[in-house]
């Protein structure tokens, strides 16, 4: 029963991660998103599993402040 228990948590916790995939978080005081490609590019050709956001222009410090963000 307990084994069954820890199992049920491991597949909970794994289903958890793969609805939350990584991101590489981009802030700037300059416009940031010509980077996009390269980035791109690179995550693809090393095989990651991430995806890139980025902050609206000059926001830097609003976006580390917002519990969401």
């Amino acid at each position: 029963m307990q084994m069954e228990t820890v199992n049920q948590t491991a597949a909970s916790i794994n289903n958890s991660q793969a609805e939350h995939k990584k991101a590489i978080a981009i802030a700037a005081t300059f416009t940031s998103e010509p980077i996009a490609e390269t980035l791109n590019f690179w995550v693809q050709e090393l095989g990651l599993d991430l995806s890139i956001q980025f902050a609206p222009y000059n926001q830097i410090f609003q976006q580390l402040l917002a519990p969401d963000s």
